[in-house]
């Protein structure tokens, strides 16, 4: 028979909702201002409803924290059509993250692990010395407010009262991330606005930018590194202008902005000011404490100039100051390629891949250069280790074919353009391929019809 629910039942519900609401607030809230959320969230009354330990939340929601204050963004990959002629990108200040605890907020990263024991039904404990959520109290939150959270955390599906089960994806996909970014945004902004802005989330990042410009006290490491973030979106909005004021200022009230120096010279030269922007380039390389990135993009300036020596040096210095950063060993070998030092250039892309193995666009390039050192066997290897790497890159497919081809393995030959094309089914280059070698083995017919094929997809491909 059914236990009727009893007062006590209720208050515990209550106070696991107050709990979560709690925790949000916490993370979000600023002096004298109005709390302001994201976005209404639905949370479980209790992880056991979810089948999901509350030291499995814990360690998820330090995680996520984790990632997002260690973010950087990715390494740029090499763009193998244009044989790496692309241009720089923008990059992120890079600042230490400041210890969790603000003065003025009640708030704690105990009281978050604090938060998800409530919600696990346990008691509210002290957590490495910091106080629990619970030790907070109803002082923390205003009649309006708390009312507010239990309509916005309510236990059920938007909008409605009848309850629901949540799953282990809604827990891990939604409200972890969501409070991890609520504990980041508070407890260190600039990596939350760098994380947002190599995300997509440029809007979000600038306001939260700007917020840190504006705020008293100011400190201008942090100030500068903001500003470089604001003139990054202005800069992804097409306002190179804009974005070069941003990056001015950022150097302005702090001189060791190495992100601000470097930004400033990518604008620069997207306008065309190629010295001016060399000069950027210099003057953050003497702020900057990782030099490699920089002189790797001052090397490809000077090579676009045609002073081939001078960024020689460059590739070589970036090589020394960063041995694990494989690109500099990639534009170094280019380089050497284009001026027909074909040995030397080898000995570069073996570095280059020592570095990184599975840097996109380097075996291509070893490839590349061993068939015309007329090792194809090798060539053949390197192709179909970038194939593996890069199962999307026509290029390397179209090479592999073509090598296989020069050394008269016809038969092997044909069974990678069916390979092939049964990875991109619509990939005229295979078709055509295939339709010159079945032509050269006298197999008209077949040849016609893969031809046909070919055309199909090239127009399919050109057509408005």
């Amino acid at each position: 028979m059914r236990r009727p629910t009893t007062l006590s039942t209720y208050v515990r519900r209550l106070a696991a909702i107050v709990a979560v609401g709690l925790v949000f607030l916490l993370v979000l809230r600023k002096p004298n201002q109005n709390v302001v959320l994201i976005e209404p969230l639905v949370v479980p009354q209790k992880l056991a409803d979810t089948g999901m330990a509350p030291r499995t939340v814990r360690e998820q929601l330090l995680e996520a924290i984790r990632q997002i204050e260690t973010f950087t963004p990715p390494q740029e990959k090499p763009d193998r059509k244009k044989k790496g002629e692309e241009g720089p990108t923008f990059i992120i200040e890079e600042v230490p993250s400041p210890a969790f605890g603000i003065p003025g907020h009640r708030f704690s990263l105990g009281a978050v692990v604090a938060g998800i024991d409530r919600i696990a039904g346990h008691e509210p404990k002290r957590v490495g010395g910091e106080i629990g959520i619970a030790d907070c109290g109803a002082v923390c939150l205003s009649e309006k407010e708390q009312e507010r959270f239990k309509v916005n955390l309510r236990i059920g599906e938007r909008g409605r009262n009848r309850a629901q089960t949540v799953t282990f994806e809604d827990l891990r996909d939604v409200l972890v991330p969501h409070m991890a970014e609520s504990v980041v945004r508070v407890t260190d902004p600039y990596h939350f606005a760098a994380y947002s802005f190599q995300n997509g989330r440029s809007e979000i990042a600038a306001q939260t930018a700007q917020e840190i410009i504006s705020s008293e006290p100011q400190e201008a490491r942090t100030a500068a590194a903001a500003l470089v973030l604001l003139g990054n979106v202005l800069a992804r909005k097409g306002d190179v202008d804009g974005a070069i004021a941003k990056y001015k200022k950022s150097t302005e009230i702090y001189t060791g902005s190495a992100a601000g120096y470097y930004n400033w010279g990518v604008a620069l030269e997207r306008q065309g000011k190629n010295e001016e922007a060399e000069k950027k380039y210099e003057s953050s390389a003497q702020a900057a404490a990782h030099k490699a990135p920089v002189y790797l993009t001052w090397g490809e300036l000077l090579e676009k100039e045609g002073k081939t020596e001078q960024a020689l040096d460059k590739y070589r210095e970036a090589a020394n100051a960063d041995r694990g950063l494989a690109k500099a060993y990639y534009r170094w070998g280019q380089l050497l390629e284009r001026k027909g030092k074909l040995e030397q250039a080898f000995v570069k892309y073996g570095q280059m891949t020592e570095a990184d193995p599975r840097f996109v666009g380097g075996y291509y390039a070893t490839g590349h250069l061993l068939e015309k050192l007329y090792r194809r066997t090798e060539a053949e290897a390197a192709y179909r280790k970038e194939i593996e790497l890069d199962p999307t890159a026509e290029i390397s497919y179209d090479a592999l074919a073509g090598a296989l081809e020069k050394e008269g393995k016809d038969r092997e030959a044909e069974e990678f353009y069916r390979y092939w094309v049964s990875v991109m089914p619509k990939s005229y280059s295979a078709y055509r391929g295939w339709s010159d070698l079945l032509r050269k083995q006298g197999k008209n017919e077949e040849a016609k019809e893969k031809r046909e094929m070919s055309d199909k997809f090239l127009f399919e491909q050109i057509k408005p």
